[in-house]
């Protein structure tokens, strides 16, 4: 009889355990830490090591930064959509599955900051952190970014260090006018599917005639962008294996033309 109570205060035990972990529970699916809509479980069933755990992190997480993602331009009938990016420093990446090819156009890049890529592994992991690269791009500049295959893609804005050790010796430049630096890197992406540059895709085609009769702006800048990405997916060196996550930078001339399209988009919002 003590050994079958022994057993069943043992079962007990572990079943109040894992009846705490929200990958057993009926709400296994969606992450506690980001919604609101989960009941927490009680306190009485949660080990106090791991609940203080959770709570700091949860506290880390209300102070740190995100990063910011606006919608700028979507045209369904091309394939096409325009986001803008705002990664504050610090901030925990926005990842998003990389099926689509992408141009990156750099609006804003403080001195003083880099940008790197996420590395492959769990997101914020020290594996993932560990195998990040850093961009070389530079202020007006755009970069092509073919499909990944549907891998995570996502940038983080760092310190640039090079910087920061050729400053050392120039106090002014650290001290005046630092509390005016906006240390924000501020991003286009712009994105078309894989299926619409395909030159032969009747879809597409016919959503240009379609916009062409009622929205012709817009049925001009889905046809240059599409171009675009087909000039540069045609003449590119890069793998399109998702291995290569460099990216590869446009002209001077091309990127010149995204940013117009661009500012005649926003300009038409208003």
């Amino acid at each position: 009889m003590q050994v079958m109570s022994k057993r069943s205060n043992t079962n007990s035990n572990h079943e109040r355990f894992m009846a705490s972990m929200t990958f057993t529970s009926m709400f296994g699916n969606c992450d506690c830490d980001e919604c609101d809509g989960c009941p927490e479980p009680s306190s009485e069933t949660v080990p106090p090591d791991i609940k203080a755990a959770v709570k700091d992190y949860k506290r880390q997480r209300v102070t740190s930064a995100s990063q910011e993602r606006i919608l700028t331009f979507r045209d369904n009938a091309s394939g096409i959509s325009i986001w803008e990016i705002v990664m504050p420093p610090g901030a925990e990446p926005l990842t998003e599955l990389g099926g689509s090819h992408r141009f990156v156009l750099v609006t804003h890049l403080p001195k003083n900051r880099s940008v790197k890529i996420i590395g492959s592994g769990i997101v914020g992991s020290s594996a993932e952190q560990s195998n990040r690269k850093q961009m070389n791009w530079s202020e007006r500049s755009a970069y092509l970014y073919p499909s990944v295959g549907g891998k995570k893609i996502g940038w983080v804005n760092d310190k640039d260090l090079s910087y920061e050790a050729s400053q050392i010796d120039d106090k002014k430049d650290i001290l005046e006018g630092s509390a005016d630096i906006v240390h924000d890197v501020v991003i286009y992406v712009i994105k078309a599917t894989q299926n619409a540059v395909k030159e032969t895709n009747k879809d597409v085609a016919l959503g240009y005639q379609q916009l062409l009769t009622s929205e012709q702006p817009k049925a001009m800048w889905t046809e240059q962008m599409i171009k675009l990405f087909q000039k540069y997916l045609k003449d590119s060196d890069i793998s399109h294996d998702g291995k290569s996550n460099i990216g590869m930078e446009i002209s001077s001339e091309d990127a010149d033309m995204l940013r117009g399209i661009i500012d005649d988009i926003v300009k038409s919002k208003k």
